[in-house]
């Protein structure tokens, strides 16, 4: 199974250093990993199982990932691990083969979240028939969003708790502050609910 990974480091070295952890660690456990390159050259890590996607242009995260998903929905793989380059696993991923997306479970804040909201920061996707995408024009809440999508098209989205699979909170490349995190999250929702009838 690939790993697909969209990375900006937004000028951190802390973000830098979890890059460099987040991708031996799945080159320790037997992945290779196609990456959506969005930093300096000379914190590339050359290695033959590593792919560079290059791109001189900052994109949110929602373009990154849809760009992965087309590279993956063109290849003959089952499913594909999509990771952010903060995520550092201790052992390779043991999964069932029977969903059609699996994720990272989270401590949702409603009722809707908890039936539809996957984590971006890390997912199994099976190669679906029907090629879904993230909504490029959200500036937050594009988790929940995919995680309608998927739902209302049918597919089967099963979240679990993995102590081997560790997401690092550091310093965000999303938002500049809390404040700014919060109004994103509260408009981004009110443009889902809008966009699928939602009360």
């Amino acid at each position: 199974m690939t790993v697909y990974m969209p990375s900006f480091f937004g000028g951190h070295q802390e973000r830098v250093d979890l890059f460099k952890k987040s991708i031996l660690a799945y080159l320790k456990f037997g992945y290779e990993v196609v990456v959506f390159w969005m930093n300096d050259e000379e914190h590339k890590i050359i290695d033959d199982r590593i792919k560079y996607i290059d791109s001189k242009e900052v994109f949110n995260a929602s373009i990154c990932r849809n760009r992965l998903l087309d590279i993956f929905y063109n290849t003959d793989e089952p499913r594909a691990i999509f990771s952010d380059d903060d995520v550092i696993i201790k052992a390779r991923i043991e999964h069932e083969n029977d969903f059609d997306l699996l994720s990272l479970t989270n401590d949702y804040s409603s009722e809707l979240k908890k039936t539809h909201e996957i984590s971006s920061s890390f997912f199994i996707l099976k190669n679906l028939d029907n090629k879904l995408y993230f909504d490029e024009m959200l500036d937050a809440n594009q988790d929940l969003d995919f995680g309608i999508n998927l739902v209302n098209n049918g597919y089967e989205c099963f979240r679990l708790k993995d102590e081997n699979i560790v997401i690092n909170r550091g310093k965000s490349v999303m938002f500049d502050n809390p404040m700014q995190k919060i109004h994103r999250k509260s408009v981004a929702l009110d443009k889902i609910k809008i966009k699928w009838n939602l009360k």
